[in-house]
Protein backbone atom coordinates (compact mmCIF):
# COMPACT_ATOMS: atom_id res chain seq x y z
CA UNK A 1 0.00 0.00 0.00
CA UNK A 2 1.24 3.82 -1.22
CA UNK A 3 1.54 6.18 1.85
CA UNK A 4 1.20 9.83 -0.08
CA UNK A 5 2.93 11.90 2.16
CA UNK A 6 2.17 15.76 2.29
CA UNK A 7 3.43 18.39 5.28
CA UNK A 8 6.85 19.07 6.17
CA UNK A 9 8.50 16.45 8.97
CA UNK A 10 9.40 18.09 12.28
CA UNK A 11 13.21 17.90 11.32
CA UNK A 12 12.89 20.28 8.29
CA UNK A 13 10.74 22.59 10.25
CA UNK A 14 13.31 22.76 13.26
CA UNK A 15 16.18 23.15 10.37
CA UNK A 16 14.14 26.31 8.50
CA UNK A 17 13.50 27.70 12.28
CA UNK A 18 17.18 27.09 12.97
CA UNK A 19 18.31 29.18 9.81
CA UNK A 20 15.86 31.89 10.28
CA UNK A 21 16.94 32.54 14.19
CA UNK A 22 20.87 32.77 12.36
CA UNK A 23 20.07 34.66 10.40
CA UNK A 24 18.05 37.10 12.53
CA UNK A 25 20.90 37.26 14.94
CA UNK A 26 22.96 38.45 11.93
CA UNK A 27 20.85 41.37 10.76
CA UNK A 28 20.95 42.22 14.61
CA UNK A 29 24.29 42.73 15.16
CA UNK A 30 24.67 44.24 11.75
CA UNK A 31 22.46 46.84 12.40
CA UNK A 32 23.62 47.51 16.19
CA UNK A 33 20.67 49.53 17.21
CA UNK A 34 22.83 50.99 20.35
CA UNK A 35 24.89 52.80 17.81
CA UNK A 36 21.82 53.91 16.29
CA UNK A 37 20.29 55.46 18.91
CA UNK A 38 23.30 56.66 19.76
CA UNK A 39 23.71 58.54 16.25
CA UNK A 40 20.21 59.57 16.48
CA UNK A 41 20.53 61.37 19.79
CA UNK A 42 23.82 63.23 18.85
CA UNK A 43 22.22 64.62 15.19
CA UNK A 44 19.43 65.88 17.36
CA UNK A 45 21.76 68.07 19.21
CA UNK A 46 23.17 68.76 16.86
CA UNK A 47 20.29 70.09 15.00
CA UNK A 48 19.27 71.70 18.03
CA UNK A 49 22.29 73.45 18.12
CA UNK A 50 21.65 74.42 14.84
CA UNK A 51 18.42 75.81 15.37
CA UNK A 52 19.42 78.19 18.21
CA UNK A 53 22.54 79.08 16.26
CA UNK A 54 20.14 80.63 13.40
CA UNK A 55 17.65 82.27 16.34
CA UNK A 56 20.36 83.87 17.64
CA UNK A 57 21.73 84.81 14.55
CA UNK A 58 18.53 86.38 13.64
CA UNK A 59 17.84 88.18 16.95
CA UNK A 60 21.44 89.84 16.47
CA UNK A 61 21.39 90.45 12.98
CA UNK A 62 17.46 91.87 13.48
CA UNK A 63 17.24 93.49 16.75
CA UNK A 64 20.87 94.74 17.45
CA UNK A 65 21.84 95.76 14.39
CA UNK A 66 24.43 93.66 14.09
CA UNK A 67 26.46 94.14 16.68
CA UNK A 68 26.45 91.09 19.51
CA UNK A 69 27.95 93.66 22.02
CA UNK A 70 24.22 95.31 22.31
CA UNK A 71 23.07 91.77 24.23
CA UNK A 72 24.59 93.10 26.73
CA UNK A 73 22.46 96.23 27.24
CA UNK A 74 19.39 95.16 29.71
CA UNK A 75 16.91 96.59 27.13
CA UNK A 76 17.60 94.29 24.72
CA UNK A 77 17.39 90.41 26.32
CA UNK A 78 16.65 91.40 29.63
CA UNK A 79 19.73 89.29 31.31
CA UNK A 80 20.71 90.05 34.90
CA UNK A 81 24.92 89.42 33.37
CA UNK A 82 26.39 87.59 30.48
CA UNK A 83 27.30 84.24 30.78
CA UNK A 84 31.07 83.50 29.50
CA UNK A 85 32.10 80.88 27.88
CA UNK A 86 35.91 79.67 26.37
CA UNK A 87 35.13 77.93 23.15
CA UNK A 88 39.16 76.63 23.43
CA UNK A 89 39.43 73.13 24.99
CA UNK A 90 35.55 72.19 24.56
CA UNK A 91 32.40 72.68 26.31
CA UNK A 92 32.10 72.38 30.04
CA UNK A 93 28.73 71.97 31.83
CA UNK A 94 29.79 74.66 33.97
CA UNK A 95 30.50 77.26 31.49
CA UNK A 96 28.06 79.81 29.86
CA UNK A 97 24.92 79.53 30.95
CA UNK A 98 21.31 77.95 29.98
CA UNK A 99 19.43 78.39 26.83
CA UNK A 100 16.75 79.06 28.88
CA UNK A 101 17.99 82.52 29.27
CA UNK A 102 17.81 83.14 25.89
CA UNK A 103 13.99 82.52 25.56
CA UNK A 104 12.67 85.84 26.21
CA UNK A 105 14.87 87.25 22.79
CA UNK A 106 14.72 84.70 20.65
CA UNK A 107 10.66 84.12 21.33
CA UNK A 108 10.19 85.72 17.90
CA UNK A 109 12.21 83.27 16.26
CA UNK A 110 11.59 80.18 17.97
CA UNK A 111 8.50 78.96 19.54
CA UNK A 112 9.95 76.32 22.34
CA UNK A 113 13.67 75.83 23.12
CA UNK A 114 14.88 72.80 22.63
CA UNK A 115 15.94 70.54 25.49
CA UNK A 116 19.12 68.20 25.09
CA UNK A 117 18.70 64.18 25.15
CA UNK A 118 19.65 61.99 28.21
CA UNK A 119 22.19 64.65 30.87
CA UNK A 120 23.36 66.92 27.69
CA UNK A 121 22.80 70.64 28.67
CA UNK A 122 23.01 73.07 25.69
CA UNK A 123 24.79 76.01 26.91
CA UNK A 124 25.38 79.55 25.43
CA UNK A 125 27.67 82.10 26.24
CA UNK A 126 29.77 85.04 25.22
CA UNK A 127 33.71 85.84 24.47
CA UNK A 128 33.90 88.54 26.70
CA UNK A 129 31.23 90.08 29.56
CA UNK A 130 31.75 93.40 29.04
CA UNK A 131 31.99 93.89 25.27
CA UNK A 132 31.05 90.79 23.35
CA UNK A 133 32.49 90.45 19.68
CA UNK A 134 31.18 86.45 19.24
CA UNK A 135 28.31 84.50 20.81
CA UNK A 136 28.44 80.72 20.69
CA UNK A 137 26.05 78.03 21.38
CA UNK A 138 26.70 74.79 22.22
CA UNK A 139 25.91 71.27 23.94
CA UNK A 140 28.77 70.14 26.90
CA UNK A 141 29.12 66.41 26.00
CA UNK A 142 28.19 64.10 23.19
CA UNK A 143 27.86 60.91 23.49
CA UNK A 144 30.89 58.36 22.28
CA UNK A 145 31.52 57.66 18.75
CA UNK A 146 34.27 55.10 18.08
CA UNK A 147 36.71 56.15 21.27
CA UNK A 148 36.26 59.89 20.50
CA UNK A 149 34.08 61.99 22.36
CA UNK A 150 33.30 65.50 20.04
CA UNK A 151 32.35 68.93 21.79
CA UNK A 152 29.91 71.23 19.74
CA UNK A 153 30.68 74.64 19.84
CA UNK A 154 28.62 76.54 16.95
CA UNK A 155 30.20 79.87 16.47
CA UNK A 156 26.91 82.22 15.84
CA UNK A 157 28.66 85.85 15.46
Amino acid sequence: MKQNQKGFTLVEILVVIAILAILAGAVFFALNPTQMFRDARNTRRRQDVDAVAAAVRQYVLRNLQGDPALISDPANCDLAALPVMDPVGGVDATEGGPLSDLSTCLSDYMAVMPTAPGSSVYRWGVDDATSPTHVYVGVDSMEEVDGDTPDDYYLVY
